[in-house]
């Protein structure tokens, strides 16, 4: 909320106590959220994850993979990304990933105040080419469908929605440990960033 954030934190809290019976939040990040800025009764608040609707996001086939690629002329090893383009995504570091992952190409999809300096960041990487934006695409599951693997290096989120989305297409998912995604995956034990990174390239 920028600026109006404190006053808005404290209006909603406000109200809350006052006229609600309970309020819903979709994550354990959002409820402390609300707890903390708010002021809001930790037993007030209820956690009802989001929902996929499956019909909208299947699961990947081999048909659908191949379809997907086809429609956006990608061959080889795809990652895919989705979300709006701000610093907070970590697109910036899925670019510098990039330039270790030889024959890869990086499908995007979103857009943001960021485009334009990530643009320039793949130029000077020399991954321009390797780079496909879709820019705003209703047709998310078309780009799970079409990757190998789905990056999600966010460092701020309150949901992981794009994460949740990417594991309900049945789509390998790479994400940093943040709390939207903490909810839903289980991080491995003992192996960390680098050595995920090495075996997906092995294989």
């Amino acid at each position: 909320y920028g600026r109006l954030a404190p006053g808005y934190l404290w209006l909603e809290g406000r109200c809350s106590r006052a006229f609600a019976a309970a309020v819903v939040a979709t994550s354990e990040r959002m409820r402390a959220d609300l707890v903390e800025t708010g002021g809001i009764d930790r037993d007030m608040v209820r956690v009802i994850p989001p929902c996929i609707d499956l019909d909208v996001l299947p699961p990947v086939t081999p048909f659908l993979l191949a379809a997907a690629r086809a429609r956006f002329g990608l061959e080889g090893r795809v990652v895919g990304m989705v979300g709006r383009l701000i610093p907070v995504k970590g697109h910036a570091v899925m670019l510098h990933a990039l330039t270790a992952l030889p024959d890869t190409t990086l499908l995007l999809a979103g857009d943001g105040p960021e485009r334009g300096a990530l643009d320039s960041r793949a130029e000077a990487l020399g991954i321009r080419e390797r780079v496909v934006r879709l820019g705003d695409t209703s047709d998310v599951a078309a780009v799970f469908h079409a990757s190998d693997v789905v990056a999600y290096p966010s460092t701020q989120g309150i949901i992981g929605l794009a994460a949740l989305e990417a594991i309900a297409c049945g789509v390998p998912l790479v994400a940093s440990e943040q709390p939207g995604v903490l909810d839903f995956v289980d991080p491995p034990d003992g192996l960390g960033a680098f050595e995920v990174s090495e075996s997906w390239r092995a294989a």
